[in-house]
């Protein structure tokens, strides 16, 4: 079992949704930050509604002009969520954004989410609630959430992966011409969900187990969703809140079942799957480097609250989970690069690299040399340049993996 987490070599200085990356002339560091969120969707809730939440915020923030970011200026957000009940759950992830944001010490964010049971991004892009809402303001944020296993190769549209490609384009699309015609700033951010717990059921078509029958396993599962979400994000050049990828790596910390984020149904997450879908926003949307301390009880209008020690151990997955970049479009320079990350004590890590791991062809190729020592803190992993390969002429972009590997018997 092992968690993975991606960089693009660039010479640029670029922030990304989890980590902030600063390129300088003979190397690169990177340093993580992390960001991830997640729900899943079962059809047996049914909700149609605009569940706007002006009783916490009466009037939105002015629209973002995109001259600073959001986290070092500390002005309230305006954010808006599109999607299903895995954004409703437990309270909703618009009343547990302004808890954790003003906890953190930013202003209370102005939220409103726009939802509907078992529904896709398709459903949304003819919803006139929907279209209204996005057009309504100059939005810091609009976060879009498919249902849980559209990005994945199993399903009938509107719940397969070209549906997803292709309302996530329409309602991009829509979002950049507001942006144009009003001098807004809007990023969209895709809200990467989870795969689903062991002896759950996939209900459409079907109604079959998602594993073995769909799936091999979770991994798998979680493999397709992290492809889909980085695709399509690369594509409209938005960000990714990697909350199934964060997930993955508390279950690779903690094993299932001792470690439990779903709800009964296998899928919707219980009050830590919240939390930790939570602090992952927080660190996607505002920078949040440390979510250490951050309240634990009665959040999202008393919906999620989970213990001290529970709140502890999500905070540390949030706080040193390898995250996943993509959308970057400088070439690379030649020159060595410097991975830096926030490791487990105890855990193993190698690293890989590629040219273009998204296309299916592409092989992972093992760096040997140089692989960073366990331990608790940050390690470090250097190319020296001895397995490069290419000229930077003929690699435009270089892609790194590093796996985090767990024995199952943990």
């Amino acid at each position: 079992m092992y968690q993975e987490v991606l960089f693009k070599r660039s010479s640029n200085s670029v922030r990304m949704t989890s980590m902030v990356l600063n390129f300088f002339r003979t190397d690169v560091k990177i340093f993580f930050t992390g960001c991830w969120l997640v729900w899943s969707c079962s059809t047996s809730l049914i909700f149609a509604a605009t569940y706007d939440n002006r009783e916490e915020c009466d009037t939105p923030a002015n629209h973002f002009d995109g001259t600073e970011s959001s986290a070092s200026s500390a002005e309230r957000l305006n954010i808006l969520f599109i999607g299903n009940s895995y954004t409703y759950r437990n309270g909703g992830l618009g009343g547990l954004m302004r808890d954790l944001a003003e906890a953190a010490g930013f202003p209370r964010p102005y939220t409103q989410m726009e939802l509907a049971g078992g529904k896709t991004l398709t459903d949304h892009c003819s919803r006139q609630e929907t279209l209204d809402a996005i057009d309504s303001r100059g939005w810091h944020y609009i976060v879009l959430q498919e249902y849980d296993y559209g990005p994945t190769h199993y399903g009938t549209w509107p719940r397969t992966v070209e549906a997803f490609m292709e309302a996530s384009r329409t309602l991009n699309t829509r979002i950049q011409n507001n942006n144009t015609a009003n001098g807004w700033s809007t990023q969209v951010v895709f809200y990467e969900t989870w795969a689903r717990e062991p002896g759950a059921t996939l209900k459409k078509p079907d109604n079959i187990p998602a594993y073995p029958d769909v799936f091999e396993n979770p991994e798998e599962m979680q493999a397709e969703l992290r492809a889909n979400y980085s695709a399509i994000a690369r594509e409209l050049g938005a960000e990714v809140a990697r909350c199934g990828d964060s997930w993955e790596h508390a279950f690779a910390v903690k094993p299932y079942p001792e470690l439990i984020l779903h709800g009964d149904d296998g899928s919707h997450p219980n009050s830590l799957g919240s939390y930790l879908i939570g602090l992952i926003f927080l660190k996607t949307l505002y920078g949040v480097e440390d979510t250490t301390g951050l309240p634990y009880e009665d959040l999202a209008y008393g919906n999620v609250t989970v213990t001290e020690e529970e709140a502890a151990f999500l905070q540390s997955i949030a706080n040193i989970s390898p995250f996943f970049i993509s959308n970057i479009e400088n070439s690379q320079d030649g020159s060595a690069v410097i991975l830096t990350w926030h490791s487990v004590s105890g855990k193993e890590y190698t690293v890989y690299y590629s040219d273009d791991p998204f296309d299916s062809s592409m092989t992972w190729i093992i760096a040997d040399d140089n692989i960073p020592a366990s331990g608790t803190g940050t390690n470090t992993w250097v190319d020296d340049d001895t397995m490069t390969g290419s000229a930077p002429a003929t690699v435009p972009h270089r892609y790194f993996k590093v796996e985090v590997h767990v024995s199952t018997d943990e």
